[in-house]
């Protein structure tokens, strides 16, 4: 493709932990360090608060026992249900002053608490996030032959650890990577990571248009290519990731509702079936292209998982079950099933089989590790792992430039279109 070369590894390191080994060099192991250190440390920080709430519980027991003494059976059953209330965050669910007084006595101490950790839980992260950026500079100063290698694996541990905790601590290993979208949770990410009213808006203009641009079909394509597929699952994901689905409507956008906007899930809907119908028992898009198999599966995964609708669920492991058998025997991928790799149709091959894999479809290890492989071949410049090439080591002035442009398929300075060949 002219216009498109390869996806940038920004992009690949982002989309985090997928492709790398165990055992690895020594210089890799500056790292495990500071990992234990702050697992350490946010452990600490829930068992302090973990204690905070259990002594703030307690003093019911203190009530019950006094209402007992005092031979009051009815106020006894009534604490012990307002604290079962209370330890699983239940509204209220009584009147009783003396009931009502502990409850809020109890509740203003949760909420310092875990402000606290939060607060706390947040400085950790950051003070982390940046010896691992440190390590990385280090890295590239040292251009080591494990340099590249290193780096990935630094990236990896950022993300396996994710964004700083915004949540209840008790629900910490619980909370779905989709529900950063939404909410609250999303709202201080935006916020942190530089986001606005402004930027929001222009999301909303962008969904908008997009909207307005699908077909009777529930397709979406580009001017003068009668290929839909990728064009489809590109023009979903904007819509996902801003927090809509087929099954409804982020809660914090429901009172912002015109009638363009409440359309959004049914049309997600009918651009999920077109996929679906599209869809051949191979798991393939009835496409000769990777470029157009690839967006199709991440939108399929990502609304899997999203909703963890059942009816995407086969759907989208046959995709990747594609992939997979796609990979040629030196691990890339390139626009026909089992052809020797390039950088660019490979990349999107990762962006897929990483979004499966966070929506918990299974991905073989074996994969992952034969992409990495192919990463390694191709990875060059100085330091050693600064720049990626197409199909050979990155070296060339033209190579860097080209690996810092995403690889959008038939979208770049010239007129959009989904080339087959090179």
């Amino acid at each position: 493709m002219a216009n498109c070369t390869h996806l940038s590894l920004f992009t690949l390191l982002a989309f985090g932990p997928v492709i790398f080994a165990d055992n690895l060099p020594a210089p890799l192991q500056a790292a495990t360090q500071p990992k234990k250190l702050y697992d350490s440390a946010v452990t600490k920080l829930r068992m302090r608060y973990e204690s905070t709430v259990a002594d703030a519980l307690s003093k019911f027991d203190e009530l019950i026992a006094k209402a007992k003494k005092d031979g009051n059976l009815d106020l006894v059953q009534t604490l012990k249900s307002e604290k079962e209330r209370a330890s699983t965050d239940a509204p209220l669910g009584t009147l009783l002053a003396d009931v009502v007084s502990a409850r809020r006595v109890f509740d203003s101490i949760k909420q310092k608490a875990s402000s606290e950790f939060e607060t706390s839980a947040r400085e950790l992260h950051s003070k982390f996030v940046k010896e691992l950026d440190d390590l990385v500079k280090s890295e590239l100063a040292a251009n080591r032959i494990e340099s590249s290698k290193a780096i990935r694996k630094y990236r990896a541990i950022i993300e396996e650890i994710g964004p700083a905790p915004l949540i209840d601590p008790s629900q910490w290993r619980q909370v779905s990577r989709w529900q950063w979208r939404f909410g609250e949770e999303k709202a201080r990410l935006l916020k942190s990571a530089g986001g606005s009213d402004q930027s929001e808006a222009a999301v909303s203009a962008g969904l908008v248009w997009l909207a307005q641009q699908q077909k009777p079909d529930g397709s979406w394509e580009l001017p003068g290519d009668p290929r839909k597929i990728a064009a489809t699952g590109i023009a979903l994901l904007p819509f996902l990731v801003a927090g809509y689905s087929h099954k409804g409507t982020p809660a914090d956008k429901v009172e912002h509702l015109d009638r363009l906007r409440s359309k959004y899930p049914s049309q997600i809907g009918k651009g999920l079936k077109y996929l679906l119908a599209k869809q051949t028992r191979a798991g393939d898009f009835d496409e000769d292209n990777l470029y157009d198999h690839a967006i199709a599966t991440m939108a399929l995964c990502d609304a899997y998982g999203m909703t963890t609708d059942s009816r995407l669920k086969s759907h989208a492991q046959l995709a990747v079950d594609f992939i997979v058998k796609a990979q040629h025997a030196a691990g890339g991928w390139r626009y026909s099933p089992n052809q020797a790799g390039d950088t660019s149709v490979t990349g999107w091959q990762i962006e897929a089989l990483k979004i499966a894999q966070l929506a918990g479809l299974k991905v073989p290890k074996e994969t992952l590790t034969k992409a990495n492989a192919y990463l390694d071949t191709v990875a060059g410049g100085a330091p050693n792992g600064s720049t990626y090439g197409y199909v050979g080591r990155g070296a060339s002035l033209d190579d860097r430039s080209r690996s810092i442009v995403p690889a959008i398929p038939g979208l770049g300075t010239e007129e959009p279109r989904f080339d087959r060949r090179r």
